[in-house]
C-alpha cells in the first residue's frame, strides 16, 4: 500500500449515530442502521435484496474483496427489516431478486449512492456534526474494537486484507499498531 494516503472518515459516537438516524427519513435509516450494524460498505448496502435480509446472519457478496460471506445482525434490525420489507417480497415471491432500497425512478435500480451522501450531507448539516456514510462502518469497528480490545479482530470483521487500513477506523497511533501487530 506504499504511497496511498488513507482518508480517516468522521468519527461518530452512538449518541451520533441515533441522533442521525433521527434526522434521516425512514430508507436511509435503514441505511445507515445497517452500516453502524454490520460495517458493510455503502455500495454493497444499497445492493442488498429483500431475500438477504430474511435471513440471519445474511450472506452478502462484497464487490470491493469479491467474496461473499455471512453478516450478523441484531434480532430488532432483522425483525424490522423483515417487517418491513415482507409486503414487497410476497408480491414477487420470496426468492425473486428485488432490491432493498430502490430509487425513486421506476426502473427498479437501488438508490444512487450520490443521492444517499447528498441526503447524509443534508443531516450533517442539520445536525452540525462531521460524518460521511463511512462513518458508520467507522463505528463499527471502534464498536468491536472496544469490545474485544483486538486489532486483528477488527481487521477480520471489517474484511481488511491491510492493518493499516483497520488503524485508519480505529483512530489509534500507527507505530504503536504496527508494534502490538508484530508481537501476535
Amino acid at each position: 500500500m506504499e504511497g496511498k494516503a488513507i482518508k480517516k472518515p468522521g468519527t461518530i459516537t452512538k449518541q451520533d449515530a441515533e441522533n442521525i438516524m433521527r434526522q434521516l427519513d425512514p430508507r436511509d435509516r435503514d441505511i445507515f442502521w445497517i452500516s453502524v450494524e454490520t460495517g458493510l460498505r455503502i455500495g454493497d448496502i444499497l445492493k442488498l435484496q429483500i431475500y438477504d435480509v430474511q435471513h440471519n446472519p445474511m450472506k452478502i457478496y462484497e464487490t470491493k474483496t469479491k467474496r461473499s460471506r455471512l453478516i450478523g445482525i441484531s434480532d430488532e434490525l432483522h425483525e424490522h427489516l423483515k417487517r418491513k420489507y415482507k409486503y414487497r417480497a410476497s408480491l414477487w415471491g420470496g426468492n425473486s431478486v428485488i432490491l432493498l432500497f430502490k430509487g425513486s425512478r421506476s426502473d427498479g435500480k437501488a438508490i444512487n449512492r450520490s443521492t444517499y451522501h447528498r441526503r447524509l450531507k443534508k443531516a450533517a448539516t442539520a445536525l452540525k456534526i462531521n460524518f460521511s456514510a463511512h462513518s458508520g462502518r467507522k463505528l463499527f469497528a471502534q464498536s468491536i474494537f472496544e469490545r474485544t480490545g483486538s486489532v486483528p479482530a477488527v481487521q477480520e470483521a471489517m474484511n481488511h486484507k491491510y492493518i493499516t487500513t483497520t488503524a485508519a477506523y480505529l483512530d489509534i497511533d500507527l507505530d504503536k499498531l504496527l508494534a502490538e501487530y508484530k508481537k501476535t
